[in-house]
């Protein structure tokens, strides 16, 4: 499973989200979806450089987990359900 969390952070004044893998998850696999997220929110138009948004590889400390993913189909797949999470997450904040 891979497990997309979500946090505000008062402190940084920023949405911040972290990807975390399950144990039995491939490092090789983990390496395709980040290439594969980075790919669909350019495509999308998600700025991951504007200030206000933060992407991390790990899990968040005080984050909820709003999504989880079984890994059981392709990398490419997986990455494109992340990113549609996060681009409706950011939408409901009124952020893009």
């Amino acid at each position: 499973m891979i497990y997309l969390y979500y946090k505000f952070s008062d402190l940084d004044n920023e949405h911040q989200f972290g990807i975390h893998n399950g144990n039995n998850i491939s490092d090789v696999y983990v390496v395709w979806v980040w290439f594969y997220l980075g790919k669909y929110l350019a495509n999308n138009k998600v700025n991951i450089l504007k200030s206000g948004f933060c992407l991390y590889p790990y899990s968040l400390f005080e984050g909820k987990v709003i999504k989880s993913y079984k890994c059981n189909g392709s990398a490419k797949t997986v990455a494109k359900l992340i990113c549609n999470a996060i681009k409706k997450k950011l939408k409901f904040y009124g952020y893009e």
